[in-house]
């Protein structure tokens, strides 16, 4: 099952996080972002022509989604 949005409840309880967007194929960090609410889930859903955007489309291409892992949550935006 893949996850695309985050309940009210589960944001709320994160705050400010960070998050790491990764390859399957091979465990890869392809970015690095911060993020509250379902922010991470954007990029999944976005067509912006960038480095990003491309390695997503990759990835899909190879049968996979790329993998978001919550690095840190409870955060204060400054943090």
């Amino acid at each position: 099952m893949t996850v695309t949005a985050f309940t009210a409840n589960v944001y709320e309880k994160l705050g400010f996080y960070v998050y790491a967007y990764c390859d399957p194929s091979d465990e890869s960090v392809f970015y690095i972002g911060k993020g509250t609410k379902n922010r991470c889930f954007d990029h999944l859903k976005k067509s912006d022509e960038n480095e990003k955007y491309d390695r997503i489309q990759k990835i899909r291409k190879a049968g996979y989604e790329p993998r978001i892992d919550i690095l840190a949550f409870g955060l204060d935006e400054r943090q």
